[in-house]
């Protein structure tokens, strides 16, 4: 019993089984290392240096996919503007990355590359992408919201212009809802296409959506540069609409022809004198016949005759001498007369309103009173 009890004592209690532990919970990679995962995957053609920018605008930067809005609180996307803004880097690579991005699901990215087409790319002088890719970019800006869309249109319009297919853009402009989006790419499809693009601009300015109306009839302005031809053809078509009877549309052809050389700027002219005799708006207002008697100003279809500026001097003391005219057209009539006009009667006139004190018209006739004492040459007479 005795040796029983002594074995009995020995025996040692069982160890317990240790617990398994969890395993660690994955690391989640950081910004910087998804984001140069990404970049190596990128197919070879993706201008990499656009993506990563693209890529940290939509995380680091506000993005306001609503209303197509990317803002930084650095100089971090406004140096990525300039890059490409000045060339540094291709464009037809950048368009190319462009059409990359939007294929993604990532609205925040797509939004940040439609808003760097709009500030770098749309007036931006550079490669173009092969056509495949320009066809590419024209499907796409089909499913884009309106705001981005519109954000895209101008660079857009300009490579396909440039590549001569500005033509494969009209399916989708002329789309139903498509108006705001149409009126931007049509305001500026002229300034590669020029008159290529004539009749379909014409065409438009019939439409009953008044944006898109107004963009056709502001559609030449993006030519610059006008044969005498072109001239001729484009103020012949503007001449007819000064009279159309359309407000909106008569005040733009109005304000063009003003610009188009003394054979056209004779219709403008005219009816404004028949305007200002009735005491009614003129037709564009003063301000478009800015230059037109500037004897430093060259118009390459022709200067105002010296029989039309002697006309529109008294045009614009018509409208200046005018109580019932607004202070605001008084004031560009006095501009007009001190800068085209100086003479020893325009001094007077601003001299006796710089002494009517307490308006805004009395303060800019004491500076035209500076600026004709300046030129006493030309204010003896």
């Amino acid at each position: 019993m005795l040796v029983t009890l002594t074995v009995g004592a020995c025996k040692r209690t069982p160890k317990a089984e240790p617990v398994a532990q969890p395993p660690p919970a994955p690391k989640t990679p950081s910004f910087e290392e998804k984001l140069q995962a990404e970049l190596a995957a990128l197919p070879e053609f993706v201008d990499r240096d656009l993506f990563k920018g693209m890529r940290t605008l939509s995380v680091r930067c506000q993005v306001d996919t609503q209303a197509s809005q990317v803002q930084c609180k650095n100089e971090y996307y406004n140096n990525i503007v300039k890059i490409y803004q000045r060339g540094l880097k291709p464009r037809h690579e950048a368009l190319q990355t462009i059409s990359y991005i939007w294929q993604s699901e990532d609205e925040k990215m797509k939004t940040a590359a439609a808003d760097f087409m709009s500030r770098a790319l749309g007036t931006a002088k550079g490669t173009a992408p092969p056509v495949n890719v320009i066809h590419k970019l024209i499907g796409q800006l089909q499913d884009l919201p309106e705001k981005q869309a519109i954000d895209a249109t101008p660079a857009l319009t300009y490579v396909a212009a440039k590549a001569g297919i500005e033509e494969a853009l009209y399916p989708v402009f002329d789309s139903p809802g498509k108006e705001r989006v149409a009126a931007t790419g049509y305001r500026h499809v002229m300034g590669e296409a020029r008159m290529r693009a004539f009749e379909k601009i014409q065409s438009l300015v019939k439409s009953p959506h008044n944006d898109l109306a107004v963009a056709a009839v502001e559609a030449p302005r993006a030519m610059g540069g006008l044969t005498p031809e072109e001239n001729s053809q484009v103020c012949s078509w503007m001449k007819g609409l000064s009279r159309s009877g359309r407000p909106l549309i008569e005040t733009r052809a109005a304000a063009y022809l003003a610009g188009c050389g003394s054979k056209f700027v004779e219709v403008v002219l005219a009816d404004d004198e028949k305007r200002v005799a009735k005491h009614k708006p003129l037709s564009a207002g003063l301000e478009i016949y800015r230059d037109l008697c500037d004897g430093e100003k060259v118009n390459p279809h022709g200067n105002a005759s010296k029989a039309q500026c002697e006309r529109l001097k008294k045009l614009a003391k018509a409208v200046l001498t005018d109580e019932t005219a607004s202070e605001n057209d008084r004031m560009v009539a006095l501009g007009m007369l001190a800068q085209q006009f100086p003479s020893r009667d325009t001094l007077a006139l601003a001299t006796k309103l710089a002494g009517e004190e307490g308006s805004a018209l009395s303060r800019k006739a004491e500076d035209a009173v500076r600026q004709l004492q300046r030129r006493p040459e030309e204010t003896k007479n």
